[in-house]
């Protein structure tokens, strides 16, 4: 490697970690508590066909 492809290596690196900077702060700032979900509880219904019963044929699908 000569000076000027070490030279645009190390600012594609540089830009590389400003991005993944950015991408960690939104990311931060998405899970810190309060954002997103309000404090309920969220509910799943596990009976996926509806047949009244939670069985093996509502896991599998």
């Amino acid at each position: 490697m000569n000076i000027e492809s070490l030279s645009q290596h190390s600012i594609e690196l540089e830009n590389e970690i400003l991005i993944t900077n950015q991408d960690l702060a939104i990311t931060i700032e998405q899970v810190k508590p309060g954002v997103g979900q309000d404090a309920e509880w969220e509910t799943v219904d596990l009976d996926i066909n509806k047949d009244g019963l939670i069985n093996d044929l509502d896991l599998q699908a």
